[in-house]
């Protein structure tokens, strides 16, 4: 679906490197530890953002990058009015960023909204979850695919956003079949028609997407962010903090 980003009201706070740098020190001094390369790296994105411009940036290990990215993305956002995505190298970081996120949402006392964002196939869909086990003859499945079907159906009673890697390690690695009926059910672009699709309203993948069209900052990863998803809508977002940036070309091939 097409996102057409509306985040939440810019607040008053005005946007500056000066003044981003105040308030990363003020973070500092809640519990972080003082480095001067990430204060300096913390004043080059905040120039970019509000110069409009690109910027590479080759940080060490130690530099402290994540938050350093961070808090400038969340108060440009915020103060702007306009949402940043943060793309990653793998799904497993996109996951991690959630951690970041909270510590900076701590750090700097500042409401905000994040979204995760991953590729369609990561969501389950469904209308072929309805559809596949209508056609299944449960009297004819063994104990491992019974089993399977009441884990699915339980965690999807709870699961908030439907991504099938949210589910146990231990059940997906102990009972294999999980995987093999999973794959099945994954949303998929090539079949999916909003227009005639009786679940539209409640799919996960369109909740995703509408969260993120308010969200202030936006997580995906390296091949989302390639992916030809955006091909007919073209990509609806501005700002764009790459992480990992190296890995973009092998991504981009792969």
């Amino acid at each position: 679906p097409p996102i057409t980003p509306v985040p939440p009201p810019a607040t008053d706070v005005p946007f500056t490197p000066e003044s981003v740098q105040q308030q990363f020190a003020e973070m500092v001094a809640r519990g972080l530890k003082k480095r001067e390369s990430q204060l300096a790296m913390v004043t080059a994105v905040s120039r970019a953002l509000q110069e409009n411009r690109f910027m590479l940036i080759e940080a060490p290990t130690g530099t402290g990058k994540t938050f350093a990215y961070l808090a400038p993305g969340v108060l440009w956002a915020r103060s702007q009015g306009e949402p940043v995505v943060i793309s990653t190298h793998t799904r497993l970081l996109q996951d991690q960023m959630a951690a970041d996120l909270e510590r900076v949402r701590h750090s700097l006392g500042m409401a905000f909204q994040a979204q995760l964002l991953k590729g369609m196939n990561n969501y389950l869909c469904l209308e072929r979850t309805t559809a596949v086990f209508a056609q299944t003859d449960v009297a004819q499945l063994d104990d491992e695919e019974r089993f399977a079907w009441l884990y699915l159906f339980s965690w999807l009673a709870s699961s908030e956003d439907g991504l099938l890697d949210r589910q146990s390690f231990w059940v997906s690695n102990t009972f294999p079949v999980l995987s093999q009926i999973q794959d099945n059910l994954r949303a998929d672009r090539g079949e999916c028609s909003p227009q005639r699709c009786a679940a539209c309203q409640v799919c996960f993948h369109r909740l995703a997407y509408d969260r993120a069209a308010q969200a202030d900052i936006v997580v995906m990863n390296h091949a989302l962010l390639l992916a030809k998803e955006w091909e007919q809508e073209g990509f609806p977002f501005t700002r764009v903090i790459v992480d990992e940036a190296h890995n973009l070309e092998d991504t981009a091939t792969s």
